[in-house]
């Protein structure tokens, strides 16, 4: 059994390269040398005819390097993909996404030539599952798609060795505060608003909101210093800090100096940072959206209406006081249980059997 995943080297999402590692070594723990995955978008379009048997598809739009596609490059992937499928080759693609995060008319198209061709589609929840068949299932050609469930995965690669006292020394986070970290640059206007929204709820000086990846907007130092003052006089219980892009072996420092981790993802499918927060034991508070909702009703984690943003205050003391029962080791045993790599990797490898058969 040969599997090509189509994900880019220098992809920033861990947990999806995690996700096909687990997936590779657990097919070579079954299968011996029998079992080959590659984890390359090269032989995608490089090789005419790859030896594969099932290629693997993630991002539709990483299959073009993130750039935005034009019409020419649709009857590109369209043909390719007839191509694979007349010598053969089984195609999957993982739901990620509920839409394009670029909102592109040929990115919509993107998406939907790409599930057109597939014989299956790989879910991380019901949810996903339900709006797939919302979105395509009067189209003939999802009639006979097979559809397979496999969770996002626990970060384990990650590394995490660092105290709580010593990644607030190093953040400069006063001791006794209790801590809401915001970690991931924030995509929209929306984003913004709820942080700010937080911000300004929480009045209770023990706590601090630490926003890691504000986007201060220029390029003069001077001019930043202004506006992380202001933000400083205007919400005194938070850190608005512009820290850039955290090397991986610093994300460790943010997660393991907070109590309560955030995720702003308000319109998104899925959401990493809800894995994030779960593999280094924290309570996460999210939105009641998409599969982040399932997750974290599931896990009974705190979560959000992102329509109605305004009347979160109840939701902080939700989220302060399940960190304060140990609701974050909960999350950590719930992610062992539900996300390990070898239940991941089974669930891929079993789904890809039931193809080849």
């Amino acid at each position: 059994m040969k599997i090509l995943a189509t994900l880019p080297d220098n992809m920033l999402n861990l947990s999806v390269h995690e996700m096909m590692e687990a997936t590779r070594d657990y097919g070579k723990s079954i299968c011996g040398n029998d079992f080959c995955m590659d984890i390359s978008m090269n032989p995608f379009w490089e090789i005419e005819n790859p030896d594969y048997d099932l290629i693997h598809i993630h991002w539709p739009e990483a299959l073009f390097n993130w750039i935005e596609v034009s019409k020419e490059d649709l009857i590109k992937l369209e043909t390719r993909l007839l191509q694979l499928k007349d010598q053969g080759k089984k195609i999957v693609v993982t739901r990620h996404n509920s839409i394009p995060h670029r909102r592109a008319e040929n990115d919509k198209k993107l998406y939907e030539l790409s599930f057109r061709f597939a014989d299956a589609v790989f879910h991380m929840e019901q949810f996903c599952r339900e709006e797939y068949d919302e979105f395509y299932g009067s189209y003939l050609w999802s009639q006979a798609q097979k559809h397979f469930f496999a969770p996002i995965i626990m970060f384990t690669k990650l590394e995490n060795n660092i105290s709580k006292e010593a990644a607030r020394k190093e953040l400069k986070i006063p001791e006794k505060k209790f801590v809401f970290m915001v970690l991931g640059s924030l995509r929209n206007g929306e984003e913004k608003k709820l942080i700010e929204t937080i911000a300004s709820q929480l009045t209770d000086k023990e706590d601090l909101l630490y926003v890691a990846q504000w986007p201060f907007y220029g390029n003069r130092f001077i001019i930043k210093q202004f506006r992380q003052v202001v933000r400083k006089i205007k919400f005194p219980n938070a850190s608005f800090i512009h820290a850039g892009a955290i090397p991986d072996n610093k994300i460790q420092v943010y997660l393991n100096a907070c109590d309560v981790f955030i995720s702003p993802r308000m319109d998104s499918l899925n959401s990493g940072l809800i894995s994030l927060g779960f593999s280094f034991g924290k309570t996460v508070l999210g939105p009641d959206t998409g599969n982040m909702g399932c997750i974290l009703k599931k896990s009974g984690n705190p979560s959000y209406n992102p329509d109605q943003i305004d009347s979160i205050r109840s939701v902080l003391t939700f989220a302060k006081n399940h960190s304060k029962a140990n609701g974050g080791q909960e999350n950590y045993k719930f992610a062992r249980e539900h996300w390990s790599w070898h239940k991941t990797g089974q669930l891929h490898f079993k789904a890809y059997q039931d193809l080849l058969q």
